[in-house]
């Protein structure tokens, strides 16, 4: 019955084709795509973060009454126009307000200036590093080890160019802190390591030993608590202040107790 009723009431009676014929996906031309709407968009933003700097460097020239420089005007009257701005920057510098710290980096430029001398000071003294070992290596003979230490002091002198060139040529605030931070770090690890050796080769140069010629062992002048005189054998007695004794011989005796009058 319901079969009938779907027949009778039923306009057209046909069945489904496939009007579009099936076709595969073009990944090439998809991939291609995206691409170029990255792109684009990368470029839209660079065009827009230059407006937003000539507007920013615009509105701190307006600020500073800027004079611009018509094409037209002699070489003499451009340079009193240059010394004219030059003032007035310094005058910005000198005279900082807190409206300033809206067009001005210079905290940023701060941090970007201590990894990059870092690296300036890096790359040459590893260039010069590498240099002095092939000189030393000419007068003295050729030496795997001190070939191998200097290609890679060499090489590492244009790693350290490379970083000093982006970290100078980009904007991006994160890297130049995070640059900032470790190039801090590295510093004082630096520090600290040699603080420590000269400490040690201090205290080693500090503790007064000496190792006299009869005798077969250092002897520490500061432990020494009190020296007896000579006994029958012409020994003397040293008593140190860990409660260790030991007997010299009248040269020892003598080689100790001049050292001790210095």
């Amino acid at each position: 019955m319901k079969n009938s009723y779907l027949e009778k009431y039923r306009p057209y009676d046909f069945e489904c084709e496939e009007v579009y014929p099936k076709q595969e996906l073009n990944y090439e031309r998809l991939e291609q795509a995206i691409i170029n709407s990255h792109l684009e968009l990368d470029k839209k933003r660079s065009i827009e973060k230059e407006k937003e700097s000539e507007k920013r460097q615009s509105d701190w020239d307006d600020i500073l009454k800027i004079e611009s420089i018509p094409e037209q005007y002699r070489w003499s009257q451009k340079m009193i126009i240059r010394i004219k701005n030059d003032l007035k920057y310094l005058k910005a510098f000198f005279i900082y307000k807190k409206d300033y710290a809206e067009y001005t980096a210079v905290n940023l430029e701060l941090q970007r200036l201590f990894p990059i001398s870092m690296f300036i000071i890096s790359q040459y003294g590893t260039l010069i590093f590498s240099i002095c070992t092939i000189i030393y290596m000419v007068q003295h003979g050729l030496n795997i080890a001190l070939i191998t230490i200097a290609i890679i002091s060499f090489f590492f002198s244009f790693i350290f160019r490379m970083a000093k060139i982006e970290l100078d040529k980009t904007d991006d605030k994160e890297i130049i802190n995070s640059s900032f931070n470790s190039t801090i770090a590295i510093v004082g690890i630096i520090i600290a390591i040699v603080a420590i050796v000269v400490d040690i080769g201090g205290n080693k140069n500090d503790k007064p030993m000496i190792k006299p010629k009869d005798c077969p062992y250092s002897i520490n002048i500061e432990q020494i608590a009190y020296i007896s005189d000579a006994d029958e054998n012409g020994e003397h007695t040293i008593y140190f202040s860990n409660g260790v004794s030991l007997k010299v011989s009248q040269s020892v005796y003598k080689e100790i107790y001049n050292e001790m009058k210095k």
